[in-house]
C-alpha cells in the first residue's frame, strides 16, 4: 500500500466503498486496519486503462513475525527467525526506527521474498501482540521427509504436527515458497 484516499496499491487507486477487509488479527476489519508499506492481496476489478479499480476484498497478512536476533545498521539488515531482512530509506517503520531497533524486539514485517533466506521489508513495526505467534516466509530448503523438517533461511522448521493449508494434492518440495506459522522457537 502506497497511499490512501481510496487504497493505492502499485499506483492503482482502488475504490473501497463496499470492500471486505481482513488482517492477521481480524477476519472482519476496516480500511483503518491497513497502513502504508503493507503488502496486501486485492481482489476486484480494474478499469480498462489499469489506473483505477474497485476492490471487493483486501487481505493483509504479515510475512515475518518474531524477535530480532541480529542487527547490522551499516548493511541495513536485521535477522528474524533465521531470515535476513533488508530495509532501506523507503521502508516504513512504525513504533520503532532503524536506530532504535534492539535485539529481542518483536517485530511484524511486510515485504517481499528476494532469495533463499533473504527478504526485503517494505514495512517494519514493533509487534505489541503477545509473543505466541511466529511467522517466517521463504523457500523450502533441506527438506527431510523422514525427520519432517526443512529450513527457511537459517530457521529449521519441524512440520511433523503442522496443518498444511492451500497445498491441495501438492507435497512440500525444496524451492517451494511457503509461509510458516508457529508458536515456539527452540534456540
Amino acid at each position: 500500500i502506497t497511499g490512501f484516499g481510496s487504497v493505492i496499491v502499485n499506483g492503482v487507486h482502488y475504490s473501497t466503498t463496499s470492500t471486505t477487509v481482513s488482517t492477521d488479527d481480524k477476519d472482519s476489519g476496516a480500511e483503518t486496519d491497513l497502513a502504508v508499506g503493507m503488502v496486501v492481496d486485492v481482489s476486484g476489478t480494474l478499469s480498462a486503462d489499469g489506473s483505477t479499480g474497485t476492490a471487493s476484498s483486501i487481505k493483509y497478512s504479515a510475512h515475518v513475525e518474531g524477535p530480532i536476533s541480529l542487527i547490522d545498521l551499516a548493511a541495513k539488515q536485521i535477522t528474524v527467525l533465521g531470515q535476513a531482512i533488508d530495509f532501506d530509506d523507503l521502508t516504513v517503520f512504525e513504533g520503532i526506527t532503524a536506530d532504535t531497533l534492539k535485539i529481542n524486539d518483536r517485530v511484524e514485517i511486510s515485504g517481499y521474498y528476494k532469495n533463499p533466506g533473504q527478504f526485503y521489508a517494505s514495512r517494519i513495526e514493533l509487534d505489541s501482540k503477545p509473543a505466541q505467534l511466529l511467522k517466517v516466509y521463504g523457500a523450502v530448503a533441506e527438506l527431510n521427509t523422514v525427520a519432517q523438517t526443512f529450513k527457511v533461511g537459517l530457521q529449521l522448521v519441524d512440520y511433523s504436527k503442522a496443518r498444511l493449508d492451500d497445498f491441495g494434492s501438492q507435497q512440500l518440495a525444496n524451492g517451494q515458497t511457503v509461509k510458516v506459522k508457529g508458536s515456539t522457537v527452540d534456540a
